[in-house]
């Protein structure tokens, strides 16, 4: 939504290995998983 305070952090563990997008806003903050090699993404709410 607009004027949400969202931030995208990327944390890649590797070339092969997974990633990591975190997700903060006032709604929260969600953690999403990706796995390049699987093309796997796990999506996880994490307390704020």
């Amino acid at each position: 939504t607009a004027g949400s305070n969202a931030r995208i952090i990327y944390k890649p563990n590797g070339s092969s290995g997974t990633g990591e997008v975190v997700l903060k806003s006032g709604a929260g903050q969600y953690r999403i998983t990706l796995t390049p090699t699987t093309g796997r993404v796990k999506t996880t709410k994490e307390s704020s």
